[in-house]
């Protein structure tokens, strides 16, 4: 019988590869407008994140090894035409290195016991609350040809130039939205277009249709990404109230987007990867399952007083 990991790898793999950019547009309103359009950005604001895993958090992404915790980002400069630096803090429950070592010590006593064997309850697990930081320094942003997921960002200070963090560059927006396409790469095709489309045997056990898409991909830019039509929409914790804003939604073969739809903080609120992102992956692995949908979704975003008095008048 497959473990419920095993369970929720074919489950999930199903889902995102079929429904991967079906998602259908909410209709916009010019309230959405306005509120996407209020949304600039200067030092001191901040907005919070969290990771995901097939799009979703909290438990499925405990249940896969990863942190649901949130983790906050507090801007020191904004320039889409320069640089970008923000400091970000994420504050988790993790277990101690003294509870691994009484959870493995009790695996290596007991489970291979013989029959008959008095086996004791097994032990707590013991956790501690730890504090990760870091600042990401991104240059030149202007001209950026990557973005950053969260996923990559590590403790420590991070340089990197030619990126864009998690922003679209003022030239992929206006693309964006006069055209319906763009290049948008995610840095994970860097060594190898062709590892990057390639899939495991397991995965093609799963779902052999997905050898022909594969093959029609690979015809194609892979770091092409077309948006919907129609305008989208997306809830949003802004300064404490809960709104909806625009955004515009676009996807290709290997991550769909959700971005803001203003060309002077054009954020990427969401992205939800698909199997094809990390080429070859194990479903049938926690980690390689969790990895093949690794995303992320901007909760809140709380403008400091200058921000908030910039904003438009309606």
């Amino acid at each position: 019988m497959l473990s419920l990991v095993k369970q929720l790898g074919l489950a999930f793999l199903t889902i995102v590869l079929i429904g991967s950019g079906c998602v259908q547009p909410v209709a916009s309103t010019n309230d959405d407008e306005k509120a996407a359009q209020s949304l600039s950005f200067s030092s001191q604001d901040q907005f919070v994140f969290r990771e995901t895993v097939f799009g979703l958090g909290g438990k499925v992404v405990d249940l896969l090894g990863g942190v649901s915790a949130e983790r906050t980002v507090t801007l020191q400069t904004f320039d889409l035409n320069s640089s970008i630096m923000a400091n970000w803090s994420l504050i988790t429950e993790r277990e101690t290195d003294a509870s691994k070592q009484a959870q493995e010590a009790y695996n290596k006593a007991y489970t291979n016991a013989p029959i008959g064997t008095m086996i004791p309850k097994r032990p707590d697990v013991q956790t501690e609350q730890t504090t990760e930081t870091g600042t990401m320094h991104a240059t030149d942003v202007g001209n950026a040809d990557h973005i950053q997921l969260p996923t990559f960002w590590s403790e420590g200070t991070q340089t990197l130039e030619k990126n864009s963090l998690i922003w679209l560059t003022k030239t992929q927006y206006q693309e964006l939205v006069q055209t319906r396409k763009t290049r948008l790469n995610l840095g994970l095709f860097d060594n190898s277009i062709a590892f990057a489309q390639s899939l495991s045997d397991q995965a093609k056990q799963v779902a052999n249709w997905i050898t022909q898409s594969k093959q029609t991909e690979e015809k194609k830019d892979v770091l092409l990404i077309e948006a919907n039509q129609d305008w989208g929409t997306y809830l949003l914790n802004v300064n404490g109230e809960q709104k909806t804003v625009r955004t515009i939604q676009a996807q290709n073969a290997f991550a769909r987007y959700t971005i803001l739809a203003n060309e002077n903080n054009p954020l990427i609120l969401e992205v939800v990867l698909s199997p094809l992102s990390q080429g070859s992956f194990d479903v049938f692995n926690k980690q390689g399952l969790r990895e093949a949908f690794m995303g992320y979704e901007v909760t809140s975003i709380t403008q400091n007083e200058t921000s908030s008095a910039s904003q438009p008048q309606p």
